[in-house]
């Protein structure tokens, strides 16, 4: 009978080992390099497209890192390429699109998707 106990208990921290390891494998994975493109529209109506290779997870965090926006004094990203949009001062914007469609989530929560098209648009009320 102890060795029946034995051997299961064996075998349960072998199992055990086995999927904190397939774990850490599956994090390792997630982390890898994802490449997107982001386009800019700009007020002027020129259009520049980005590159970005990262292993961050989210867009705001992907686009952080490479400098390419920046949150302005109201803790909101308003700072695209260099250029402010503030809607305090003369009702800009930075609008965010994903595949075309204006994103009902914010960039921290947006998922990178390497197949989706990223884009902000300078948008003035």
């Amino acid at each position: 009978m102890k060795r029946i106990i034995i051997a299961s208990l064996l075998v349960l921290a072998l199992l055990l080992c086995a999927a904190c390891g397939q774990k850490a494998q599956t994090q390792t994975t997630t982390a890898a390099n994802v490449t997107f493109t982001l386009t800019v529209t700009y007020e002027n109506g020129s259009v520049k497209e980005f590159t970005v290779n990262t292993d961050k997870a989210a867009v705001g965090a992907a686009l952080s890192a490479e400098g390419l926006i920046k949150k302005g004094a109201n803790g909101v990203y308003s700072i695209v390429d260099g250029i402010i949009a503030d809607y305090d001062v003369d009702q800009s914007y930075w609008a965010f699109y994903v595949n075309g469609d204006y994103s009902m989530r914010g960039l921290d929560d947006t998922v990178i998707d390497p197949d989706s098209a990223y884009e902000f648009v300078f948008t003035r009320e």
